[in-house]
């Protein structure tokens, strides 16, 4: 079956007499597949999801594709695949076949010279059921961002994750569309644009000796450069490891590869960017608010003064240019059974001060929070000791 979309491709290609074609020069191919339970092999994995981002020489998106894909057989599901790709058996069966839509892969990509997976397993299934349905594929260039990264990026040893390598390099995604290829596809082709280019960027004058027959580089001392054949030496940049060339084990030590460092990056949790942001200046009143509601006290704000009472006193917060300046607890003393029945007996009227130990209102508010947090703790302990010592004199009265 052939769609509207494919319908009007053909039709523009017979208008214009194939002119109309534009080169593709990568596929950013994403899978997701079933693999039936309690086996490995690859002939037990059948692809249920595909993504593919068309992209052109210059790395300019020209094309997405996207398609669920319908297991051969219902019986196979691996219930855990389901819960891992938020899918439904019913939403997978009611998808085509495999063998419609890897032909409209086929003629929708006539062209191209790269396929980009983040990993070997991706690649292995792509090209096996291209096999399996009866379609040859392109010559083409095989890049595996997964490996690249773990060169230009780390020790060449460590495996990085995918959400991870999107961290790395600043790529905003939605974790909810992590595992869906559609999205997959997309990030990968971020991924690889942004390290590409930042690569490539940070070794614009390192060229190495490059053998044409193997695509193996090597340092300009390196014994293989060195008996290498006249016709078969040229000269690439560095950066083309990126599209398939590869670095010579014998002299990987002699370079620097590892240009990007992301072993030396720190990557904050959702949770400490969020608190980094609060921690930032300027100091609005949407931050103070969200800071006030994050630790769940209750505020008033006015002006360059915050008012703060949590469960068990009052605080006042006076701010001088987005800092915190001052800081003052209500006085007063509290006796257990008193703070049970939420009672309090001033010594005096008014505030003391409190000494700072940081002038961020973040750091503050946190503050305010436990340290009544703590008194709370200690009054609970108290009560519970009072109380057994008024158990005891209520028997002894009792007995005498």
């Amino acid at each position: 079956m052939i769609d509207g979309e494919e319908i009007w491709d053909c039709a523009l290609r017979m208008i214009y007499g194939g002119m109309f074609i534009v080169e593709t020069e990568y596929l950013f191919v994403n899978l997701k597949w079933n693999q039936i339970s309690e086996t490995e092999d690859i002939k037990y994995r059948e692809p249920i999801q595909i993504g593919i981002v068309a992209a052109d020489e210059d790395l300019q998106k020209e094309k997405i594709f996207s398609k669920a894909i319908r297991l051969s057989d219902p019986t196979h599901i691996n219930k855990g695949m389901l819960k891992l790709y938020r899918t439904t058996l019913e939403n997978i069966m009611n998808a085509n076949t495999k063998e419609d839509i890897f032909g409209r892969v086929v003629r929708t990509f006539p062209t191209y010279k790269y396929i980009v997976t983040w990993n070997r397993e991706i690649y292995s299934l792509f090209k096996y059921t291209m096999k399996q349905c009866g379609f040859s594929m392109r010559r083409h260039t095989v890049i595996i961002l997964q490996d690249i990264l773990s060169i230009v990026a780390s020790d060449g040893k460590r495996r990085i994750g995918f959400s991870q390598a999107l961290e790395y390099a600043d790529i905003e995604y939605e974790p909810n569309y992590l595992n869906y290829s559609k999205h997959d596809a997309n990030y990968l082709y971020q991924l690889f644009k942004e390290t590409y280019q930042q690569y490539s960027s940070m070794t614009s004058d390192d060229y190495r000796i490059t053998n044409v027959k193997t695509k193996r580089m090597h340092a300009s001392e390196c014994h293989y450069a060195r008996k290498m054949k006249i016709d078969h030496a040229t000269i690439r940049p560095q950066s083309a490891i990126f599209i398939g060339f590869k670095m010579c084990q014998a002299c990987a030590s002699k370079l620097t590869w590892n240009q990007l460092k992301w072993d030396e990056k720190v990557i904050l949790s959702k949770k400490e960017k969020e608190i980094a942001y609060l921690r930032q200046l300027p100091l609005t009143e949407e931050k103070m608010e969200k800071i006030c509601k994050q630790f769940g006290v209750t505020y008033n704000i006015s002006n360059d003064v915050v008012f703060i009472k949590t469960e068990f006193s009052s605080w006042i917060v006076y701010l001088r240019d987005g800092k915190v300046h001052k800081l003052y607890h209500e006085n007063y003393r509290q006796s257990a059974s008193a703070f049970f029945k939420m009672q309090k007996k001033k010594l005096t009227e008014g505030y003391h001060q409190q000494k700072l130990l940081s002038d961020h209102f973040y750091d503050v508010v946190q503050y305010i929070k436990y340290h009544d947090k703590g008194t709370v703790k200690r009054m609970e302990k108290k009560s519970r000791i009072e109380r057994l010592f008024e158990k005891i004199e209520r028997e002894k009265r009792e007995n005498t």
